[in-house]
Parts: C-alpha cells; structure tokens; sequence
C-alpha cells in the first residue's frame, strides 16, 4: 500500500501520539506490514507521513525521497520493486483436458458397462 497516511508516528520506536495511531501500529503489526520510507517528505514535518507499505520486507528496495511534487508540499518517493518471473515447475500429477475428450465414445462405452449386477446405466 502506498500512499499519504499523514500519521504521526515515530517509526524507529514504533509509537503513536494517539490513540488512533496506536491502532494503525498494531493493525500493521498484526498483518506483518513493514513500513519502507525512513526520510520526512514534507519539509516542515519531523514525521513520515509518506508510507509505502508491503508484507514481503523484500518486495521494495532502494527508496529514495526526491523533490517536490509539482505544486505539492509533498515530495515525490521512489523505489524499486523486485519481482521474479515465476518459475515453472514441472508437475508431477497428470492434467486431463476434459474439453478435448470424446464424449461420445464415453456414452457408448458406458452403455456397454454393466452397473450393479444386470442393471444397464442409461445415459
């Protein structure tokens, strides 16, 4: 998640003015969310009001903040995201397409099966 949260929360010790700042810090806490921007970006702010948040600590790298936003008194954040191209495992149980079967070949064959005793299945 990203976006301007405008909490006032002390990041390196994890602790909130108030009250409903507190619950912001244990819902992230509870959801193991890790909070990614270390730099104020409002100038006349000692908070970072800025967040970019992710449940894989790994997913972001490299996060910078930048200059001002246009006409904002934001300044604009940066990063990278890291992300894998998903391997193919190769499986070791069988996939059937069961669009490609030949339905009626199995009508015919299970006309011909017989069920329970002498009792023929109709289809």
């Amino acid at each position: 998640m990203i976006g301007d949260f405008n909490c006032h929360i002390n990041w390196e010790e994890m602790q909130g003015e108030r009250k409903e700042y507190k619950t912001f810090i244990e819902i992230m806490n509870d959801t193991f969310l890790q909070q990614h921007v270390e730099k104020t970006t409002r100038e006349e702010s000692k908070y970072v009001l800025d967040l970019v948040l992710t449940a894989d600590e790994t997913l972001v790298n490299k996060v910078t903040v930048g200059e001002i936003f246009n006409r904002s008194d934001h300044q604009i954040i940066r990063w990278t995201l890291s992300v894998r191209k998903p391997m193919m495992e190769e499986s070791l149980q069988r996939n059937f397409n069961y669009l490609k079967a030949n339905y009626d070949m199995i009508k015919l064959k299970m006309r011909e099966k017989i069920w329970r005793g002498e009792q023929k299945m109709q289809v």
